[in-house]
């Protein structure tokens, strides 16, 4: 544990490969999808922008240059401020890459071409209807004859009880005592829309959090023993410590 101590003391995102922020835990898709988390969020949250700028501050002091993703169980074109957001991530953190996904509802080719502007370095579009997929499908193949778009897959989802990962259920599994090694919280960092930095995106119910952005820096949380202690039993496969991550068939 020591190494961990001493690698975040020389830089505090020495392991974190990626950085998750969630704008907003707002989806339009969310009704009608009982297999996503966004489906039980009984609060509409929405983070404001001082606080987004704070963190991508601190990131740029920090020297972050991988990638963020500016979304959590949420979809990330519904909100209106989002453009702007792209503005301040290229102001603060230019070499970073940006990824997305979008279930596609809000693509046209005009937000398409907005969007290639911000050099987005991967968006996925879930088509969530046969519908949908035939329509962005067509305005994917229409903006990619001017040479756009190349970065933009489409991924079927349909039908969701086949297709979409059941993570509402995992908190009712039973431990399967798996030892593999994650690098969660740090390999993989996530902010959610309250300013917590959680374990993992997969702990959609955030029984693991360990400080929240809007009452410390992030430095102060990613090097606070909580979050050593954590990511060294994890890197060592030592799930059993923690309740989801002892049902969790995934790694970081």
């Amino acid at each position: 544990m020591n190494d961990i101590r001493e690698n975040l003391k020389k830089n505090p995102l020495y392991y974190t490969h990626s950085i998750s922020i969630e704008l907003s835990n707002i989806c339009n898709y969310s009704h009608l999808h009982k297999l996503c988390p966004a489906h039980y969020r009984k609060e509409k949250k929405v983070m404001s922008l001082g606080l987004i700028e704070k963190i991508l501050i601190e990131l740029r002091d920090l020297g972050f240059d991988k990638t963020i993703y500016p979304f959590g169980y949420s979809e990330p074109l519904i909100d209106p401020r989002f453009f702007l957001v792209l503005d301040m991530i290229k102001k603060y953190i230019p070499k970073a890459d940006i990824k997305l996904y979008t279930n596609g509802f809000f693509l046209d080719k005009t937000m398409i071409r907005e969007l290639e502007n911000y050099d987005i370095k991967k968006m996925t579009v879930s088509y969530y209807m046969p519908e949908e997929e035939e329509r962005i499908s067509k305005i994917l193949k229409e903006v990619r004859e001017e040479g756009i778009a190349n970065r933009i897959r489409g991924a079927r989802r349909y039908p969701c009880e086949k297709t979409m990962n059941n993570k509402v259920e995992w908190y009712d599994r039973k431990p399967i005592n798996s030892k593999i090694p994650c690098n969660a919280p740090l390999g993989y960092l996530g902010i959610n829309v309250d300013g917590n930095v959680t374990l993992c995106c997969h702990d959609w119910k955030y029984f693991n959090t360990f400080g929240s952005v809007k009452k410390q820096t992030l430095k102060e949380i990613i090097t606070s023993d909580k979050v050593i202690s954590t990511f060294n039993s994890l890197r060592k496969g030592e799930r059993y410590k923690f309740f989801l991550c002892s049902r969790c068939t995934k790694y970081r």
